[in-house]
């Protein structure tokens, strides 16, 4: 459905509001159904939520999070990578993720001392 498409923009984006005939005009973007971001989106979110648990699902932003999250776990501190792979900058990927680094140090401490408390056990 993209082959010719003239934009560097997989999901085009969402406006909200009571008039969005108009969020779209001012965005050069000509309504078309179901293709307008909102209606991807809803559908993203509607097609993940058959495969989660409680039902809910996640949309097309959630898929930068989880491409980003598995990546660096796979290649800690590969943050160039990261922001090449969202078109993101290396500031913004940085501020995101680097909560990653510490969350895996925390998970390391933790199974070292329930290690250790098993020894002493």
């Amino acid at each position: 459905m993209l082959f010719g498409a003239e934009t560097d923009y997989l999901f085009l984006p969402c406006v909200e509001g009571p008039n969005r005939a108009a969020g779209y005009a001012a965005l050069d973007i000509e309504p078309a159904g179901n293709w307008i971001a909102d209606g991807l989106a809803k559908r993203v979110t509607i097609v993940t939520a058959r495969y989660m648990p409680e039902g809910n699902g996640f949309g097309p932003h959630a898929f930068r999070h989880i491409i980003a999250t598995d990546h660096l776990k796979r290649h800690p501190q590969d943050y160039l990578t990261v922001a090449q792979l969202l078109h993101d900058t290396l500031t913004t990927v940085m501020k995101a993720y680097a909560h990653l680094k510490v969350d895996d140090g925390l998970r390391t401490l933790h199974a070292g001392v329930a290690q250790a408390m098993r020894e002493l056990g």
